[in-house]
């Protein structure tokens, strides 16, 4: 490992910190007032920022040498998990924590892909539009748009919507966080847990 892969893990690890209390600011602030900002307030989130572009930045270049170089893949993997892997059992260890954290990904995809698809609606006719014995519906479909394009729906009037379920809840970058932490975790937890 050169000077400048070192140098970029130490970053990457220093700088967490400082990317949670960005997210925890702006979660909480105005992001948009708090650059325009001109007290000191507005400086610190301006070096905050510049934290996290390098991050992204360093991280970018990390994960790409990561899938080119595999012994530069190894040498990371054994940081991360702690382990040296210097006979079989800790190898056969290493391999089970990472078929289980695959595998457990994989079924999280699945089930956040079905709540992303999934829409449910159901709600109730007033009075004057009641048929016989029909006070209400229920509509249960799959939502399959690749592009993601926002479109307007017509809303029938007299209709009293009751509950409605139309896609996953959390944002796409906090799903994505959570998928990333998931994995991690359940390999670290695996990992941890056999040896």
């Amino acid at each position: 490992m050169n000077k400048l892969d070192k140098i970029s893990l130490w970053y990457i690890g220093l700088a967490i910190p400082f990317i949670i209390c960005l997210v925890i600011w702006g979660g909480v602030s105005d992001a948009t007032a708090l650059s325009l900002d001109q007290t000191v307030y507005g400086y610190i989130w301006d070096f905050l920022g510049w934290i996290f572009m390098i991050w992204i930045v360093i991280s970018f270049y990390l994960l790409t040498k990561m899938v080119i170089r595999p012994d530069f893949r190894e040498i990371i993997l054994k940081r991360i998990s702690g382990i040296k892997e210097r006979d079989e059992r800790e190898k056969i260890i290493s391999g089970e924590a990472a078929k289980f954290s695959f595998l457990s990904t994989l079924a999280i995809l699945f089930f956040t892909l079905f709540l992303s698809l999934i829409q449910i609606q159901i709600g109730k006719y007033p009075s004057e539009m009641k048929k016989e014995g029909k006070n209400g519906y229920i509509t249960i479909g799959v939502n399959i748009d690749p592009m993601a394009i926002q479109k307007t729906t017509v809303k029938e009037e007299n209709q009293l919507e009751i509950f409605k379920y139309s896609g996953f809840p959390l944002s796409t970058s906090l799903l994505i966080l959570i998928i990333i932490l998931w994995q991690f975790g359940s390999y670290k937890y695996i990992l941890r847990r056999e040896i």
